[in-house]
């Protein structure tokens, strides 16, 4: 893996990109000469893959799976790997009950309505249901929960 340093200068709307070199101290020099800063990347960083296949599941809060669908592990537009699993709780229209998008990574379908499910019932064990579409996170704690509504009672 090669490393190269950017020189850049400038600052919020003037923030700019000066040169590239693959020399830390010839960038320090450029740098120090235009009163700017060096920034370090690596080319073609290794980048791991899943190994298993992205799935989306709508669940309700019952626990009836309303869909599964295979969906793209990394995002077209910047290349970024998806976290590992994410939810959303949200009321749908056409339901009476709330319900929860549950994105993963899964062997098949059927893994991806377990963990689905597990999900399903964290939410229920630590009562965030009540929050309605108020919540989409990536696991968050109880904690950061009270810190973004104002010290909620546990339950």
């Amino acid at each position: 893996m090669t490393t190269i340093y950017i020189v850049t200068c400038g600052s919020y709307s003037d923030f700019h990109n000066v040169a590239a070199f693959s020399c830390y101290d010839n960038a320090k020099t450029l740098a120090d000469k235009l009163d700017g800063a060096v920034e370090e990347y690596s080319l073609d960083p290794a980048i791991i893959y899943p190994s298993m296949p992205r799935f989306h599941v709508d669940m309700l809060q019952d626990g009836t799976v309303i869909s599964v669908q295979n969906v793209p592990d990394m995002d077209r537009y910047t290349g970024m790997i998806f976290s590992v699993c994410h939810y959303e709780i949200y009321r749908r229209n056409y339901h009476a009950q709330q319900s929860c998008g549950v994105n993963c990574y899964a062997y098949d379908a059927t893994h991806a309505i377990k963990i689905a499910n597990e999900v399903r019932l964290r939410l229920t064990a630590e009562n965030l249901w009540r929050f309605g579409d108020e919540i989409s996170a990536n696991f968050i704690s109880q904690e950061q929960i009270e810190d973004k509504y104002g010290g909620l009672p546990r339950s």
